[in-house]
Parts: C-alpha cells; structure tokens; sequence
C-alpha cells in the first residue's frame, strides 16, 4: 500500500459560512413550500420524524484489477441496523453491522447534513421541489484479520447533494414523498494522508400518517443509493450499495 506524505485540509471557512447559509435558507424555503396551504394544515403538519431500520450494504472494491490481489480485502455484504433523525433543515443518521461467518468484516457509517430546498411547483396538494443539501459523513470499514489501525478503511466525506423532490397529499391525514439526488464528495483517507472523491446517487421514497396518536404520526420508506470513491490510494477503491427499510414516528 503506498503512502502520500502530502496533507490535506478542508476548506473548514468556506464550508461553515456555506452550511450556516443553507441552514437559514433550508427554514425560509421549507416554510414556503406549505405557505400556499390553509393555516391549519400548516399547524399540523410534523416536521421531524425519528426512525429505525434495516440498511442492506452490498461494499466491494472496484479499484484497479491489479491491486486486488495485494491490498487488504474490506468487502462487506450483510444487513445492518440504521438509526435516523430528520429535523426541519437538519438530518443525523448511523448505520452499523458486521459479516457472519469466517469473513467478519465491520461496517460503520454516521453522517450528518444540512439541507433546503427551491420550490418549482407549488401546490397545497401536490408539488415539486429542488433539493439542496450539504452533507458529511465518516465510514469505517475494518478486515478483523489485520491489527494495524493504519491499514483500515477510513473516509471522512464532505460534499453537496442536489436533486428533486415531488411531495403529493393523498389525505387530510397522509402524504408522500419521493426524491432523487446526486451528489459529490472531496474525501480524505485516515488521517488527512491522502484525498479523493466520492460520487453518489440516491433515491428515497417515504409515506406518512400524520397525528395518529395525538402529536405522533407514523412514517416508513425505502431509498436505494450508491456511492463509487475515487482515491489516490486504489487499495481503497470500492464501491457501496445501500438499500434501506425503515419505519419510525414524526412528530
């Protein structure tokens, strides 16, 4: 595996001025995109939702084929548990889990990312939204055979998503919601050694009754994403494919 003694830094300013932008922008724009229904739906309408799940994780290298055979093997194909957390503006979510069997490979994932949108078509029944969202997450892969901490997968991802929404009321009580984004991501392997990127896509799809139970409602969804790293070390090439189950409460 070869090593880059060059290191790498966020541009932590720029993307903290940026963030604190989208924040503002994410409370203003989401508050507009319900603006043209009645005062009461405005009201009752939840707008965080917690959730658990089921994250199904297909990780294998898609580096050079000649590395294949001398780097570390990190492939991972099970499912995980997911824990999510979406507020207005603001979404966290974990992913954890590792491989049965002789090959008990460890994978991790936590991100977080602050997101808005751009209304394109209004409606109080139906309408379109562009989603705007700044994103970071950290992933850990570990091959339980190797005791060097060094010779781990690990990416500290920072990047912008952007795709559209479509949201349609189908009851005083339900909704839907569907979304393709795509996104790009710089990315630094361990501990700021080296630097790639990321490309991702993703589509997420969730249905909603609201205010069941007093305050509480009940959402379930499924997404389907991709994510291809770009690095400068191909040991750490791989490619990751997510399909996710969850169900949970909003509020």
């Amino acid at each position: 595996m070869k090593n880059s003694s060059r290191i790498v830094r966020f541009p932590w300013k720029s993307v903290v001025a940026a963030g604190l932008m989208l924040l503002m922008f994410s409370s203003n724009g989401y508050a507009q995109m319900f603006s043209v229904q009645s005062e009461r739906e405005r009201i009752t309408t939840p707008r965080s939702a917690a959730s658990i799940g089921v994250s199904f994780v297909d990780f294998r290298y898609r580096g050079p084929a000649e590395s294949a055979g001398t780097a570390a093997d990190y492939s991972f194909s099970a499912p995980l548990a997911h824990l999510r957390l979406d507020l207005q503006g603001l979404s966290l979510y974990g992913i954890y889990g590792r491989n049965l069997g002789e090959q008990s490979n460890v994978y991790s994932e936590f991100g977080a990312e602050i997101s808005g949108g751009v209304m394109l078509v209004p409606g109080a029944a139906f309408n379109v939204v562009l989603p705007i969202a700044l994103a970071t997450d950290y992933v850990l892969a570990r091959n339980q055979r190797i005791q060097s901490t060094a010779e781990e997968f690990r990416q500290n991802n920072l990047g912008i998503k952007g795709g559209l929404q479509i949201n349609a009321r189908l009851s005083q009580r339900s909704r839907f919601t569907a979304e393709a984004m795509a996104g790009y991501s710089f990315s630094i392997t361990g501990y700021g050694l080296s630097s790639g990127n990321a490309v991702d896509w993703q589509l997420n799809n969730r249905i909603y009754f609201d205010r069941l139970f007093n305050q509480l409602g009940i959402v379930a969804g499924f997404d389907l994403k991709s994510r291809r790293y770009n690095l400068e070390e191909n040991d750490f090439n791989y490619r990751t494919i997510y399909q996710n189950l969850v169900i949970g409460i909003t509020f």
